[in-house]
């Protein structure tokens, strides 16, 4: 590694660099944390899952009037590798436990199937955790972002503004100009990200559709974005799964229920 010579200086951060990018910029890139050919069942599976849906509401036609089309929700419900190779992922895992404090549960996931010349409302400029201006010392929420496609400027790949997590007010238009990045990501690539940070998705001028998985996980004190207790048998997850997927903390209809599943965990 190329010496950086400091002057004057008497204290240095000695944390994990991908950890000191999170605190600092609000995200890293993990390249390769998904294997080429876990990639391609991956994707396969995210098209099932997203089919499965369409079917279970009667016809995509119906997603497209709550504007929901083009999105596969609590995916880890349709197939057990979006829980073991996505939610759990051995590389990423280990940054989620340190950035929230080893305590966390999963908020969302969601895949995003953003087709060729379409523009998803995501492509304005957002915070995960919406309508919040303020910052905190330590991350309320993390997100990771799994590429299945090629992301850079011909697909529509994510914008992100550096250090926004940083700063209540979002910034000026021609600041955000200036500063937003769009880096070049690759299938199996993972991105981590503070979820206060703001970000974007372009728009896809490709001829094929870029697919996303995005999982946000937060700590316990925030609520899930559904109950996934009720979709999912606990007997199918280990303990650390039971976690995520909030059988530790979810909230509990009586005392005596609250107890049991305690008990039971």
């Amino acid at each position: 590694m190329k010496e950086v010579r400091k002057h004057g200086i008497i204290e240095q951060e000695t944390k994990d660099v991908n950890l000191q990018s999170l605190d600092r910029l609000g995200f890293f890139v993990l390249k390769g944390a998904v294997s080429k050919p876990k990639v391609e069942e991956i994707r396969a599976k995210l098209y099932a899952a997203y089919e499965a849906q369409i079917a279970e509401v009667g016809g995509e036609e119906n997603l497209k009037k709550i504007k929901d089309d083009g999105i596969a929700r609590a995916l880890f419900a349709y197939d057990p590798i979006f829980i073991k190779d996505v939610l759990c992922n051995e590389v990423v895992a280990p940054y989620l436990s340190a950035a929230l404090d080893t305590n966390y549960t999963l908020y969302s996931q969601v895949g995003v199937f953003s087709k060729p010349r379409t523009e998803l409302y995501q492509v304005a400029w957002h915070r995960e955790i919406q309508y919040q201006h303020y910052t905190s010392s330590r991350p309320l929420a993390v997100q990771t972002l799994f590429i299945l496609n090629d992301f850079n400027e011909e697909s529509g790949g994510t914008f992100f503004l550096p250090g926004s997590h940083l700063f209540e007010k979002f910034p000026s238009d021609e600041f955000v100009l200036r500063n937003e990045v769009q880096p070049i990501l690759e299938p199996g690539d993972v991105v981590v990200m503070n979820s206060m940070l703001y970000h974007r998705a372009g728009i896809n001028g490709s001829n094929v559709d870029r697919l996303l998985i995005t999982n946000t996980f937060t700590r316990p004190t925030m609520a899930s974005q559904f109950d996934y207790t009720s979709m999912i048998d606990p007997a199918t997850l280990n303990e650390h799964e039971r976690q995520i997927l909030g059988f530790r903390w979810n909230y509990s209809f009586t005392v005596k229920e609250w107890r049991l599943n305690r008990i039971r965990s």
